[in-house]
């Protein structure tokens, strides 16, 4: 259920309800993934990476090229240098493997463990999976997850540890 309703949060619904929250509202996020990638802020305006990324993986598998070049990242530089809540995840990376498989990088500056690591992937997966890769007919064939800052807070730290003493590991 608690990874259900953060796949809700990688809507077009719950961003576009977002955004319409005052700055500073209890429910307003800093930031949140799918409206950096849907609605990622341009000198003038925003730019849609989701949809660019959507086509470019269509043009490539279309014309049988390869590119490094799919990508969407989340860091706003005049925005995320000095706040005190960047974003953590950082890019996400595409490529066509051949046969209609792709391959996804997710490339994160810092990554909660214990509270995120889990919910983050299934969600992140599950929107470039609906959004990005399933309308150009492909799936999704490999998941490469790089963190830079893997780790459990000291508040989770005890409930972790009980997780893992629970499964005998």
């Amino acid at each position: 259920a608690y990874i259900e309703k953060y796949k809700q949060e990688y809507t077009l619904e719950f961003i576009d309800a977002q955004r319409k929250l005052p700055d500073g509202h209890a429910q307003k996020f800093v930031y949140n993934y799918f409206d950096r990638f849907w609605y990622y802020p341009t000198i003038g305006g925003t730019f849609n990476q989701v949809l660019a990324l959507k086509k470019g993986l269509g043009e490539q598998i279309q014309n049988a090229i390869f590119s490094n070049r799919h990508q969407m990242i989340t860091w706003v530089p005049h925005i995320d240098a000095f706040s005190p809540s960047p974003p953590c995840l950082q890019r996400i990376w595409i490529t066509a493997l051949g046969g209609n498989s792709v391959e996804v990088h997710l490339d994160w500056r810092s990554r909660d463990l214990y509270g995120a690591w889990h919910v983050n992937l299934v969600a992140l997966i599950n929107m470039v999976d609906k959004f990005i890769v399933k309308p150009n007919d492909c799936k999704i064939v490999r998941v490469v997850d790089y963190c830079d800052s893997l780790h459990i807070y000291n508040g989770d730290w005890q409930t972790a540890c009980k997780v893992v003493e629970d499964y005998g590991i």
